[in-house]
C-alpha cells in the first residue's frame, strides 16, 4: 500500500484542529470488522510526501470498528509480515502515527517493523507515536515482534514540543498487547 499526497485514502477531512487524516489501512464506518489476510505474504504500508499539516497513520481504527490482520492461511506456519514506512518530513507536515486505536480495536497477527518514521517542525507537527491508544475501551494486540529503530526517527522541534513515543496508552480499560516470541 502505498499513499502519497495524490493518492491516499482521505479519512477525515478538516478535524476539529482543521487538518486533514491520511491513512494505509483504516476503518471507523462499517458494521462488520475488516478483515485482511496476509496469507504468509508480507505487507509494506508506505505513506509520503504530505503537507498542510496532513496527519498520517499506517493503521487506524476509530468509533468502536475493528481491524484483524491475520495470517490464516499461511502455509508451514510462515506467517507474513508488516512494514511501515511514515515519512511526514514535507514543508508543514503533520504527525505521524504507526498503528492508532480510538475506542476502536487492531489485532495483527504477524511481526510489526517500522522502518521509517519523518516529521518536520515547519508546520505544527510535535508528534510521532509508534502504537497509540486514544479513548475509553481502545485495543490494540500485536500476535508477533515489534521492531523499530532510532535511527528511523527523525523530526524537529524545541526541548518542550517534540513527542517520539513508542506506545502510549490513553483511555480507561484501555489495552496493548505486544507478543514476542
Amino acid at each position: 500500500i502505498k499513499g502519497t499526497m495524490n493518492n491516499a485514502r482521505l479519512l477525515i477531512s478538516n478535524n476539529a484542529w482543521g487538518n486533514n487524516l491520511y491513512g494505509g489501512i483504516a476503518v471507523f464506518a462499517k458494521d462488520n470488522p475488516v478483515k485482511v489476510e496476509m496469507a504468509g505474504h508480507n505487507l509494506n504500508i508506505q505513506m509520503s510526501g504530505f503537507n498542510n499539516n496532513h496527519d498520517i497513520y499506517g493503521i487506524f481504527a476509530r468509533n468502536q470498528k475493528e481491524i484483524n490482520i491475520t495470517n490464516e492461511t499461511a502455509t508451514g506456519g510462515k506467517k507474513g509480515a508488516i512494514t511501515m514506512s511514515l515519512d511526514n518530513s514535507a514543508n508543514d507536515g503533520g504527525n505521524v502515527y504507526g498503528i492508532y486505536a480510538d475506542t476502536a480495536k487492531v489485532s495483527i497477527d504477524g511481526d510489526v517493523t517500522i522502518t521509517k518514521a519523518a516529521t518536520t517542525s515547519n508546520g505544527y507537527a510535535k508528534e510521532f507515536t509508534a502504537i497509540k491508544t486514544e479513548n475509553p475501551g481502545s485495543e490494540i494486540d500485536i500476535k508477533g515482534k515489534f521492531t523499530m529503530s532510532g535511527k528511523s526517527i527523525t523530526g524537529k522541534g524545541d526541548l518542550y514540543t517534540a513527542r517520539h513515543v513508542a506506545v502510549s496508552l490513553k483511555g480507561n480499560r484501555s489495552k496493548i498487547h505486544i507478543h514476542s516470541a
